[in-house]
């Protein structure tokens, strides 16, 4: 699958709960919320973890409608080629990375999986999903409001 994606920031996983900037004492400035967002258009959907409505993600899966193939991409930490391990509760891959870069130069680590492999599985029924490339590892749960968009997004990938 070619490489839809577009500009993906390598400080959005490392920016969650730590922006917090105090700028004249008096007032402060909190984060973009994260979370996970389902966006589709033509033959392509995507879902995506980080801001709402801007370029600040770290984790994106994205597929043609009806594809049955999801193509995940993951900010990595470095410009080595690495495993990406999934995990969603007790199912577990490890799936070969390709690194590529993005149009700032941040190094992304992308997987093609079939849309019904355990792991997406695992993920879509209970909406969380662990990833470690690296040393890089981190965790991510769907809250009650975004189990929509989990959900739309596996069945975009199912349907034509």
């Amino acid at each position: 699958m070619a490489n839809r994606l577009t500009t993906m920031t390598a400080t959005a996983l490392a920016a969650t709960g730590l922006l917090l900037c105090a700028c004249d004492g008096s007032s402060a400035w909190a984060p973009a919320r994260l979370g996970f967002y389902f966006n589709q258009d033509g033959q392509d959907a995507n879902l995506a973890y980080g801001a709402a409505n801007s370029d600040d993600v770290g984790l994106m899966l994205q597929c043609a409608k009806g594809s049955h193939e999801v193509e995940l991409t993951d900010v990595a930490s470095a410009k080595d080629d690495a495993s990406l391990v999934l995990a969603s509760g007790d199912r577990r891959l490890v799936a070969p990375a390709r690194i590529s870069v993005d149009e700032t130069g941040a190094p992304l680590a992308q997987t093609d999986l079939p849309v019904d492999s355990p792991v997406l599985q695992g993920f879509r029924d209970s909406g969380a999903i662990a990833v470690s490339l690296g040393r890089s590892h981190y965790a991510l749960r769907a809250r009650r409001e975004e189990a929509a968009a989990v959900s739309s997004f596996f069945s975009a990938c199912e349907k034509s």
